[in-house]
């Protein structure tokens, strides 16, 4: 009984000082309490315009919201209060909140602890002032929390939160504490979780902003739709693993370093014209993100490392206009996958950039652009090896201050680098296009190389900006003075009043083009062309070759040579093994008066001329057959040595190498007619006293003496005086002659020599 009676005064007291604690202290407690209990908005400025009078405990809130407070009826199911003031810590954790809270426009001089609690209506916070440290840290908001407007001077921490619906943090402001030296906490929204959107629209973070891991089922939102927005978060932020359905962040302001690393957007995410680094040079790494719309940053600013490496975006990369400032940290695209078209429209590279091994379109299509881009790195090449585009690639307009590779890249469409400025090589070896390849009126440097060495395409055009003035300002710092060289013709005339820049060298070696090549409005010092195949037609146009031309076993359809200057060192152009089905200049048929200059320079091979000859004969023109052949035969005795050389020389001379057999007897019948004009009867002896009285003919007798395997009868009767010494010599010069000249003749006319 003792026991029960214990118990009893226990619980009364208990109830009696719970009663106590709960009762306001203060006539703004107690004015609060009465607008709350008639439903109306506790604004306490209506209560009192003094900071001072509106002064609340928080153990009063803390029992308003807990539900402890006994015998609060309200009419409405929730709580407004304004412009209260909180000068002690807030300890509102691990509570279950039933009611709409909204504590709007409130200052919070102490710390502020929602911990672990559970709102299951709305929370509003919007334009209140927590001046010390804020924690929501678990908090499970079962419906919205908005903190719009609201201000922190302090560190919070929403990590772990949970809010079914919206988070909207519209015009929030993280500041920093101020301190020199030490660095600011983040504003941790670490492994949160949002059902609905996180609006951050005009948000200013001083702090560094983290999300990692956190997820955000519908949109991260720092302007409507795709319009711009301010969001600042000045320290940076870090989306590591975040996963979001969209974000649009256009822009936006992001002072320190930026982490989508691993992040996973399952719509777009737009960041237009925001400014990455602008109050230093820190990364903006996306790396590895995951984004199944399109990453839009059209006209962004990156002040420092821009990473994008293996980055997936299932449509399009758009990032056309944008700027990359850095000139010592590259801008990196390496192993990029895009799913339809990437975009560099216009774009700024200041640094080195890297396309190596991105994969631009899915099984169906895809594009790359960088037309009128602008790579302006003074040291590093530009690379775009293995590049994969299921599409075309179009470069036109582009500005590259040094070497830009796109070794080993495959592109589906055409590849177009017109009018493109070139400070740089350009270096295409094994790169591969379906398509035409354009590299059309480039302005280039002195002593670029353009190199499709290995390399593989349908059509392929090359030519230089003749209209490019010698000493124009360079858009994009190249050199202000360009090597102009005036094309001319062999007897030294001038070919054309423009000056070109040339290339060092126009590397065509082993590439393989099914369709058509043209080479036009070009001086180069080196063309390397060695086993390159071309399927139609190779035109070379208005070219101008200083040192070398190298053509050796090259395969083309039909070869169209039309005011090609080569060079003037003999060995310096090798044309062993070319093949090709036709050769044309200005408009018809290759003249032999035309390419006889050419196979007289280059290096002596006798398949060189063994094939023009051919051609000639082909289409019916023998006599360039014919001259073909002699100038081969020609070229030939100068590296014949001993009696195979002055048979050559005595071949060429009597019957041009058996293609003019009626030399060898203009020959012989100017010889003959020497003799009849030199063995005159007054110069004649018989060989015998009986034969005195004899019939002489000096005309018989000449052709008897030079003929071979014919007997006139006159030789064997006559014979030059004794005194006339030079006849009897002439006479067996002749007989030589005759057995020299008439089988040779005879077998230059029965083509026993070809």
């Amino acid at each position: 009984m003792g026991r029960c009676r214990s118990l009893m005064v226990g619980s009364l007291w208990s109830s009696c000082a719970l009663a106590q604690a709960a009762q306001p202290e203060t006539h703004a407690e107690e004015w609060v309490l009465k607008q709350i209990r008639l439903g109306k908005v506790a604004n306490l400025r209506h209560f009192s315009a003094d900071t001072e009078a509106r002064v609340l405990d928080t153990t009063f809130i803390e029992d308003l919201l807990s539900g402890t407070m006994v015998d609060l009826q309200l009419p409405r199911p929730h709580i407004h209060v304004q412009y209260a003031v909180f000068r002690e810590p807030l300890d509102l954790t691990a509570v279950e909140v039933t009611r709409e809270v909204r504590l709007t426009e409130c200052i919070f001089e102490a710390g502020v602890d929602f911990s672990g609690s559970t709102f299951y209506r709305d929370l509003y916070l919007d334009r209140t002032h927590f001046k010390e440290r804020v924690r929501f840290e678990g908090v499970h908001a079962h419906r919205n929390l908005s903190i719009e407007r609201a201000q922190f001077e302090g560190a919070a921490s929403f990590t772990h939160l949970k809010v079914a619906l919206d988070l909207n943090a519209d015009r929030v402001a993280f500041v920093t504490d101020g301190a020199e030296g030490a660095p600011a906490e983040s504003v941790s929204f670490d492994f949160a979780r949002v059902g609905g959107t996180f609006y951050l629209r005009e948000a200013t973070f001083g702090r560094r902003l983290t999300a990692i891991c956190a997820v955000v089922e519908q949109s991260l939102v720092g302007a409507d739709d795709y319009s711009k927005a301010r969001v600042d978060f000045q320290a940076g932020v870090d989306f590591q693993s975040f996963s979001v359905q969209q974000v649009f962040l256009g822009s936006a302001k992001f002072g320190g370093a930026v982490n989508f690393r691993k992040a996973t957007i399952e719509g777009d995410l737009v960041l237009d014209d925001a400014e990455f680094g602008h109050g230093g040079e820190e990364c903006a790494r996306f790396d590895e993100a995951s984004v199944a719309g399109s990453l839009l940053m059209r006209g962004a600013k990156f002040a420092g490392r821009a990473d994008f490496r293996s980055v997936d975006v299932r449509r399009d990369f758009n990032a056309a206009d944008c700027v990359f400032k850095s000139k010592f940290i590259p801008a990196n695209f390496n192993s990029m996958r895009v799913g339809r078209a990437a975009y560099f429209d216009d774009a700024t590279f200041d640094g080195q950039v890297d396309f190596g091994y991105a994969n631009i379109g899915s099984s169906l299509s895809g594009t790359i652009s960088a037309a009128g881009a602008k790579f302006r790195s003074a040291t590093d090449a530009t690379s775009f090896a293995e590049l994969n585009v299921l599409g075309p690639a179009n470069f036109a307009g582009a500005e590259f201050r040094t070497t830009v590779s796109f070794g080993s890249a495959v592109i589906i469409g055409d590849f177009v680098l017109d009018q493109a400025t070139l400070g740089g090589d350009v270096l295409c070896d094994e790169m591969e296009v379906r398509g035409v390849t354009s590299i059309d009126q480039v302005v280039c440097t002195s002593g670029n190389t353009v190199s499709i060495a290995d390399g593989e395409c349908a059509e392929l055009t090359i030519s230089l900006d003749r209209t490019a003035p010698d000493n124009s300002e360079n858009r994009n710092g190249l050199r202000d003075k360009t090597d102009r060289l005036v094309g001319q013709v062999e007897d030294g005339t001038e070919r054309g009043s423009a000056s070109r820049t040339g290339l060092s060298t126009l590397d065509l070696a082993r590439a393989r083009i099914t369709r058509s090549l043209h080479v036009k409005d070009l001086t180069c010092d080196v063309l390397e062309a060695e086993s390159l195949r071309v399927g139609g037609r190779a035109l070379f146009e208005d070219l101008t070759i200083r040192q070398t031309a190298e053509l050796r076993h090259a395969t083309l359809g039909a070869l169209q040579l039309n005011a090609v200057t080569w060079p003037d060192c003999r060995a310096c152009i090798r044309l062993d093994g070319m093949q090709y089905k036709y050769i044309g200049s200005n408009g018809g048929i290759a003249r032999w008066q035309d390419l006889e200059n050419l196979l007289g320079r280059s290096a002596f091979n006798s398949g060189v001329y063994a094939q023009l000859e051919k051609f000639y004969e082909d289409q019916g023109h023998g006599a360039e057959a014919d001259d073909v052949y002699v100038a081969w035969k020609k070229r030939e005795g100068k590296v014949l040595q001993g009696p195979e050389r002055w048979w050559n020389w005595l071949l060429g001379l009597l019957v041009r190498h058996g293609r003019s057999p009626h030399r060898a007897f203009l020959w012989s019948a100017g010889i003959i007619a020497s003799g009849w004009a030199v063995f005159r009867r007054s110069r004649m002896d018989p060989r015998n006293a009986s034969d005195k009285h004899e019939r002489y003919s000096s005309f018989w007798y000449s052709c008897d003496i030079f003929i071979p395997f014919v007997d006139l009868s006159a030789a064997q009767v006559w014979i030059p005086k004794r005194e006339f010494v030079v006849g009897r010599a002439l006479m067996r010069i002749y007989t030589l002659l005759g057995w020299i000249l008439i089988p040779i003749g005879v077998a230059a006319l029965t083509g026993i020599i070809h």
